[in-house]
């Protein structure tokens, strides 16, 4: 019988008892293994998921069993603050403008405000715990794989939350956030409310920092200029445009570099800091102050 490859957890009859019961985010929890390799284990073997076997859904963390299609509606946001991105009155506000602006979307239907989205990798999955609870969404987070990644072999597991409430999308849009697959990005007007705030939340979410630079991802070159402008008109300092050939498509990539010279340009962005991406903040600490 041939052996398993190593980073394949479960056998087949293994993976298949424990969907029959479990969800993937169960059999993490129960096993001790990470959600990646569970996910991993059973799409090597084929198995389907505990939803695909049954036709129910596992509710977040309860493990509460409802029939699929159900669930929608049951997830209605009754704490949701519908009206959370009307005003960008505080700090945490322009932050998550930021992050939404990076790694986030918005959606109509018929062209009316249907949901507002945002994605991160797995491992960031606090990170819209966070979220959810400062703007009161309870709905669950959901995975799913990537293929598109910039990851060594171009597939990445993102967790996600989409938002379906028309006055929050409405609002969402109306400050600034894209609608899905525009693919056109400007500099909201309520970014310069709190500029620091704002430039952190898009950094954490399409940034890098390293032991020699930083790197903020600017997606197009008009957006290039703007966010130099905007970095520029508030700290003084000209991070370095530049565009590489991206390795996965071979288009160009627009980003700003900052050097230690530009050091005071983070200090900047994470002085008296609310809200921020922990392990963004750690490579901070470690490398720069």
């Amino acid at each position: 019988m041939p052996q398993l490859p190593l980073s394949i957890a479960f056998t087949k009859e293994e993976i298949d008892l424990l969907t029959d019961k479990w969800s993937d985010s169960e059999i993490s929890s129960h096993t001790g293994y990470a959600y990646s390799r569970v996910w991993k284990a059973r799409r090597h073997h084929g198995v389907k998921t505990f939803t695909q076997k049954t036709g129910n859904i596992k509710i977040g963390k309860t493990g509460e069993i409802r029939k699929k299609g159900s669930v929608r509606g049951a997830i209605r946001e009754d704490n949701l603050d519908d009206h959370y991105f009307e005003n960008i009155d505080s700090p945490v506000k322009a932050y998550w403008l930021g992050v939404l602006l990076a790694d986030g979307w918005s959606s109509l239907r018929g062209g009316v405000p249907k949901e507002v989205g945002l994605a991160l990798k797995v491992k960031d999955e606090g990170h819209l715990e966070t979220f959810k609870l400062d703007t009161g969404y309870s709905g669950r987070i959901t995975r799913k794989l990537n293929e598109n990644s910039l990851s060594k072999d171009g597939k990445s597991i993102m967790s996600s939350i989409r938002i379906t409430c028309q006055r929050f999308t409405k609002y969402a849009i109306k400050a600034g956030i894209k609608l899905k697959k525009s693919g056109q990005l400007e500099i909201p007007i309520g970014a310069y409310n709190f500029p620091s705030d704002f430039l952190r939340g898009f950094a954490d979410g399409d940034g890098s920092i390293g032991t020699k630079n930083f790197t903020i991802i600017c997606g197009s070159p008009d957006f290039q200029t703007q966010l130099m402008l905007f970095i520029s008109d508030h700290t003084g300092h000209d991070l370095y445009p530049e565009a590489p050939l991206s390795p996965t498509t071979g288009k160009p990539c627009e980003r700003l570099t900052g050097y230690r010279k530009d050091k005071p340009v983070l200090d900047w962005m994470y002085k008296n800091a609310e809200r921020y991406l922990p392990r963004k903040l750690d490579k901070y600490y470690k490398y720069w102050k």
